[in-house]
């Protein structure tokens, strides 16, 4: 991560990403919050140097123990997996970035019976993800109260600078059938950070027509790509991105867990 980029990231975000140092030489960095009993490895990015990887997991390791934590989670990219399985860590699923380039393949903005997200709507977008995911392979056991944070905190830019102008529900008021929500991720490059429909009304349309507006608008506002990240084993998604003009880039992305015995 350049400094920059670092920057972009609010002030109690860049405080739990660390630089990693093999002497006085600088070799990777790792996003790796304590939530609570829980130590979080996120964007763990190292050189290419034998061993490194699994000094790096043993170190992280030695961390939750020392602070007295129950239980970790990693979410790192498939050639660094092999050093967490050797530390016990069992995989949960995997998951693909996709991208789709705006300068070539963007619809026009299609209107409709669509509002944009508001933070005013942070309740009614949480209640729906809540819905949407809940018993699917994206269902990580949060309840209604932890997606109508985390919604919150999407929209007030929490993870980056949330786009009002490409973000859309339907109907124009709430409760929501369909929601996408899209974040700036680097200057020109925007990620749909989640789209959800009521399970009682999948097939009908909702999502796709939510998207391809979004795309549409993305354009309009200079973005050049686009991307997401979709968990393999969930096949409409695949079929809808793909549907769309998304396509599979870079390594998977695996997700995993370890409990200690605290």
């Amino acid at each position: 991560m350049v400094t920059a980029d670092l920057y972009r990231l609010p002030p109690d975000v860049r405080h739990q990403l660390f630089l990693i140092y093999c002497g006085s030489e600088l070799v990777g960095h790792v996003f790796a919050p304590q939530l609570d009993d829980c130590l979080v490895v996120r964007d763990l990015g190292l050189r290419a140097q034998p061993g490194l990887a699994e000094c790096v997991v043993e170190r992280l390791q030695a961390t939750a123990e020392r602070n007295h934590c129950r239980e970790m989670h990693c979410v790192v990219f498939l050639p660094i997996w092999p050093a967490f399985l050797r530390q016990g860590f069992v995989e949960q699923k995997r998951r693909s970035t996709m991208q789709l380039n705006l300068e070539q393949n963007a619809p026009p903005p299609v209107q409709g019976d669509t509002s944009p997200i508001m933070p005013s709507h942070a309740a009614a977008v949480g209640e729906l993800l809540f819905a949407a995911y809940q018993g699917t392979a994206d269902d990580d056991g949060e309840g209604l109260e932890q997606w109508t944070d985390h919604a919150r905190d999407v929209i007030t830019g929490q993870y980056g600078h949330f786009l009002s102008g490409a973000s859309s529900a339907t109907p124009v008021s709430p409760p929501f059938d369909s929601v996408s929500l899209f974040i700036d991720y680097a200057p020109g490059y925007a990620l749909l950070a989640h789209v959800a429909t009521r399970r009682s009304l999948m097939n009908r349309g909702l999502a796709r027509r939510l998207i391809t507006c979004s795309l549409g608008a993305l354009a309009e506002m200079s973005y050049r790509a686009c991307f997401l990240e979709v968990t393999l084993s969930n096949a409409n998604a695949l079929h809808l991105y793909r549907s769309v003009g998304f396509k599979e880039i870079g390594p998977q992305i695996v997700y995993g867990d370890k409990r200690f015995g605290h």
